[in-house]
C-alpha cells in the first residue's frame, strides 16, 4: 500500500490481492472536507463530503451514509500505518 501525505489529509491506495491471481486497485482520499473510497468489494465508490459536525464527520447521516472518524483518526495526518490498516479493515 503506498500511503501520500496531502497538504490537507492522506491519500492511501494499493492492490488487495486475493487467492493467486485476482488483483484489485484499493483507493482511499480522507480530506477535511471529503472522504472518497473505491474497493474491489463494493458496486459503487463512496464519496461523503464533510458534514459540518467537527473534524471527522462526513455525510448527512440520511439513509446510513455517514462516518464519524475519533480521536488521532480525525486529523489531517493520522497516524500511520494504524490509519490505513482501520480504513481497510472498515471499507
Amino acid at each position: 500500500m503506498d500511503i501520500r501525505d496531502l497538504p490537507e489529509g492522506v491519500e492511501m491506495s494499493g492492490l488487495w490481492v486475493n487467492g493467486h491471481e485476482i488483483r484489485n486497485q484499493i483507493s482511499m482520499r480522507v480530506t477535511p472536507k471529503e472522504l472518497f473510497v473505491r474497493q474491489p468489494f463494493a458496486r459503487t465508490q463512496v464519496y461523503l463530503e464533510a458534514s459540518g459536525k467537527g473534524p471527522g464527520s462526513y455525510g448527512t447521516g440520511i439513509f446510513g451514509e455517514s462516518v464519524e472518524l475519533k480521536g488521532a483518526a480525525a486529523l489531517p495526518h493520522p497516524p500511520q500505518p494504524q490509519f490505513a490498516l482501520a480504513m481497510l479493515g472498515a471499507f
